[in-house]
């Protein structure tokens, strides 16, 4: 109780700072300011304040704190400063990092898929119709498509997913769940559509 009344005074200190406090009177009023009950003592003394604000006991008692606090974590030989080794993975950064994948995968294809299209002398579709004129065509394409739909698509769903986080909507853990699913699900389903729907 002693060091909470302590730091009461100190967090009080700004405000009545070099003023003469009594403990004769609760109720006494210096022009139009109230004082508060917690500054009064039994005697006269000078309201002051160090350089930082803060009791030197109290400054001690967390200096003490701190250099327990790193002992302890030496001791138990934890990293001293945090890394993804020490974390359990979860679904929510798993959602975060594939976010970020996805979007340097479709930069990346676009980039892939641009430079044969200024290259090559003949268009896409002439490739296309080349491809599927194989037996395992059809299903090549198909996975190339699927390969190609997934990332836009989870991309764009997460993207509208953070954008709710934005406004504030859904972020309890039991929506950040139901969500995550709903995305990973929405994009395989959407993708499979994609990929075996003919243009």
């Amino acid at each position: 109780m002693a060091l909470l009344h302590q730091i009461r005074i100190k967090a009080l200190r700004p405000c009545h700072t070099s003023l003469l406090v009594s403990s004769q009177s609760s109720n006494s009023t210096l022009g139009n300011t109230i004082l508060p009950a917690v500054l009064y003592k039994s005697s006269f003394r000078q309201v002051t304040s160090d350089s930082s604000g803060m009791d030197p006991n109290v400054q001690k008692i967390a200096k003490n704190e701190k250099v327990e606090f790193w002992e302890k974590n030496r001791n138990l030989k934890r990293p001293i400063s945090p890394h993804m080794t020490i974390y359990s993975w979860q679904y929510t950064n798993t959602l975060s990092i594939t976010h970020r994948a996805t979007g340097i995968m479709m930069y990346g294809g676009l980039f892939v898929l641009a430079v044969p299209y200024i290259s090559l002398p003949y268009m896409f579709p002439a490739y296309i119709t080349y491809l599927t004129s194989y037996t395992s065509g059809k299903l090549l394409l198909g996975t190339g498509k699927f390969l190609i739909s997934l990332p836009v698509v989870y991309h764009s769903l997460n993207g509208v997913r953070h954008l709710f986080w934005d406004f504030g909507y859904g972020l309890n853990l039991e929506n950040l769940k139901t969500t995550a699913y709903a995305t990973v699900g929405g994009s395989v389903v959407i993708s499979l559509i994609l990929a075996f729907l003919k243009f």
